[in-house]
């Protein structure tokens, strides 16, 4: 059983912990508030949390370094003249017990 969960997202910069089998659906607007939505294959409560998701958001326009990075969504505020791309990267942690 899969389950979707909306995060928000902060202005330069923000982890969420999940799992490594979480997958990125979607970025968006609500309000003035950028989230993101992502399916875990099950309850919050049963995360394992071995992977970091680090989200960015970029203006149109401006330079920066996207090798690591995957696409998730571009949003726009309510009057529709500020937007941003959001991407992410995927970091496995080794947690060994």
């Amino acid at each position: 059983m899969s389950y979707i969960y909306k995060y928000k997202l902060e202005p330069h910069k923000t982890q969420i912990r999940v799992d490594r089998d979480s997958h990125v659906l979607h970025a968006g607007a609500q309000g003035d508030d950028v989230f993101v939505w992502i399916k875990h294959a099950g309850k919050k409560a049963d995360f394992d949390g071995n992977t970091i998701l680090t989200f960015i958001a970029v203006p149109t326009g401006v330079e920066f370094d996207d090798d690591d990075f995957r696409f998730a969504g571009t949003v726009t505020n309510i009057d529709g003249w500020i937007v941003m791309h959001i991407f992410y990267d995927r970091t496995p942690l080794d947690i060994t017990h």
